[in-house]
């Protein structure tokens, strides 16, 4: 079969130290099987490995990497940008709860999270139900609500960055995050979050041009900003099946935001 010849030759390159070729193929493995439970066991060993102190530099994408993160330090430091959470309006519309309980999700991981207003929301209303953990590359997002505990709920890290990725939730919540993304990226990005979903998972993603970043940086936030169809087969691609696609519009009728349902 395609899958076995795929899962020997990663496990060779993996043996070998050939990580990089070794993840390409556990990916492709998966791209056939989502469910495949070697290929994502391999894949997070990877990355565990990846996280030790490399004997090779990674120059370009620790500068990429740093140069986003740099941006958004200086983004959370904009109240404005606070004001307004498109996560708590998003699970409203799509009744995240209702999904996520239909699923029996019990962890769930908040891949950008921001400010955290979603997070808040669902510790404050449901604190015995839900078990959270944020993820984001600054590390200055969280509202004040979360200083106390800030450590222990939120990892900072890059969703494209295989190495940040470690454990596996029952549910990932990704909302106002995927169009921020450089466009070559969001594959990767969008694989990493399926390999750390276990159950389920609610994409919302916008489909128009931001104005904050050229108030407040000079440059667009919104890097990728595609059609709806564009961003279910990138969806697809990395091995997630829709459930449910609501595109909702403005005002004007053109499509604002995508909201994705989705399960592995």
């Amino acid at each position: 079969m395609i899958t076995d010849d795929l899962l020997r030759k990663g496990t060779a390159q993996h043996s070998q130290g050939q990580l990089v070729e070794a993840t390409q193929s556990f990916r492709a493995v998966l791209r056939i099987n989502p469910t495949h439970p070697a290929a994502t066991r391999s894949l997070l060993s990877i990355a565990k490995q990846l996280r030790q102190p490399a004997s090779q530099p990674t120059a370009g994408v620790d500068q990429q990497i740093d140069q986003e993160r740099r941006k958004y330090e200086q983004v959370w430091q904009c109240d404005d940008y606070r004001r307004f959470s498109p996560g708590l309006q998003g699970a409203q519309l799509v009744d995240l709860i209702g999904y996520f309980r239909q699923h029996q999700v019990r962890t769930i991981l908040d891949a950008g999270c921001g400010s955290g207003q979603l997070m808040q929301q669902i510790m404050t209303e449901f604190p015995e139900e839900f078990d959270l953990h944020g993820f984001d590359i600054s590390a200055n997002c969280l509202d004040p609500f979360f200083d106390a505990i800030r450590d222990e709920i939120l990892t900072v890290g890059c969703l494209w960055n295989l190495a940040e990725f470690g454990e596996i939730y029952d549910g990932v919540i990704c909302t106002d995050v995927m169009e921020h993304i450089p466009t070559h990226q969001v594959p990767a990005c969008l694989e990493n979050l399926r390999q750390c979903t276990a159950k389920a998972a609610y994409l919302g993603i916008a489909l128009f041009p931001d104005g904050y970043g050229q108030k407040i940086l000079g440059e667009p936030l919104h890097l990728t900003v595609k059609e709806p169809q564009w961003w279910i087969s990138a969806i697809r691609n990395a091995g997630f099946t829709v459930t449910k696609a609501l595109v909702e519009n403005g005002p004007n009728e053109n499509p604002m935001w995508l909201h994705a349902l989705l399960t592995v």
